[in-house]
């Protein structure tokens, strides 16, 4: 067996959760594979209102875990949690949710939420086993670029 790591995300690792965030199809919202810029990632790292986690076996990334803190309405977004296929199945999900609370233990975060695409089935299971409850459906609408 291995030892899987929970630690904060590197500059280092950030081609790698580029790489995982574009070919994570649970992730894409539409045809063409999208995901955050290496910018963008790396102000999140050095940021306090961000979660950038990776977990690590032998050294290597097995998945990352991406949230958003708001600290004005108290809650946390849980943006993304990807497992590379091979180590799905395995408790890495739940380490991230552990480690997580860990972190936001003396904090006034109060709640938490994710948007799971609806047939992320697996997604939809974990996250019930977390103690979420599912909410109504809603529409996704975004604007690529620009406000």
């Amino acid at each position: 067996m291995y030892t899987v790591n929970i630690v904060p995300a590197s500059e280092e690792d950030l081609d790698t959760i580029i790489f995982l965030g574009e070919n994570t199809r649970e992730l894409q919202i539409n045809e063409q594979p999208m995901y955050y810029s290496k910018e963008a990632l790396s102000r999140a790292i050095h940021s306090s209102s961000e979660v950038c986690l990776v977990a690590k076996i032998d050294n290597k990334i097995a998945g990352f875990f991406l949230a958003h803190i708001n600290d004005i309405f108290e809650e946390i977004y849980i943006s993304d949690v990807v497992v590379k296929e091979e180590y799905r199945g395995q408790g890495i999900g739940q380490k991230f949710m552990e480690k997580v609370r860990e972190l936001l233990k003396n904090t006034n975060i109060d709640w938490s939420w994710a948007l799971v695409q609806e047939d992320n089935t697996h997604m939809h299971r974990f996250m019930e086993k977390q103690g979420y409850i599912k909410g109504k459906k809603f529409f996704f609408f975004y604007k690529p670029v620009g406000f």
